[in-house]
């Protein structure tokens, strides 16, 4: 009866959800588009901050292509309020880093926060949500407040990467982060990596010497 009335569907292509299955159907599992990005030269998210900022690791679950499962996925998840997703997703990002047998894991992940009003407005933090995913897999604390945002940025999304890297500049704080000396930082999506680059510099400058960046996605033209 609950099914007929509240039918569970995928998050993915709104199928209805057979009951070994949970947010997502086999059918769109499968379809994922994994980056499969292996630490190394040839790792397109280690690359992009190559020369800007020294990071201990760098990956990205998905590869991001427009109107492509990622992106429906990322809409779901951003706009359509749907937080267990995110959570649900960051369980798949963790099993996978899992899997790739990191020589070294951070001690604390944390997220790139959003500001007070802009969070207020979406309900939730959608890269919280992912970190706790990851978490709960990887069993490392999550900590929400080792970054804070100062200030309420202008959107990225029309911005060309010089204006989204000065958008970022003064746009974060480093929390009380100092109990630890390897951080890790989750985003729902790279672009330039403008956000990423600004949160992992506020950290470097609060004494923290080791810092990995997670994305759920990466946008690859």
């Amino acid at each position: 009866m609950l099914d007929v009335l509240f039918p569970r569907l995928c998050a993915g292509c709104s199928e209805p959800l057979q009951r070994n299955e949970y947010r997502l159907c086999l059918s769109c599992f499968v379809k994922l588009p994994l980056s499969d990005f292996k630490k190394g030269a040839a790792n397109p998210v280690e690359r992009l901050f190559h020369g800007r900022v020294l990071l201990e690791s760098a990956s990205a679950f998905m590869v991001f292509k427009k109107a492509g499962l990622a992106q429906h996925l990322m809409h779901q998840l951003k706009y359509k309020g749907d937080e267990e997703l995110g959570v649900e997703l960051g369980r798949y990002f963790g099993n996978s880093i899992k899997r790739q047998s990191y020589s070294a894991l951070p001690e604390a992940l944390t997220c790139v926060p959003l500001h007070a009003e802009k969070q207020k407005q979406r309900g939730f933090n959608q890269s919280a949500a992912i970190a706790k995913g990851m978490s709960e897999i990887l069993g490392i604390p999550f900590r929400e407040d080792l970054l804070k945002r100062s200030t309420l940025t202008s959107t990225q999304t029309r911005k060309k990467r010089y204006e989204r890297w000065e958008n970022m500049q003064t746009g974060f704080e480093a929390g009380n982060c100092s109990e630890f000396k390897h951080i890790g930082i989750v985003d729902d999506v790279i672009t330039t990596g403008a956000t990423l680059e600004a949160c992992v510099s506020v950290l470097k400058s609060g004494g923290i010497l080791q810092i990995s960046v997670f994305a759920l996605c990466i946008s690859i033209k």
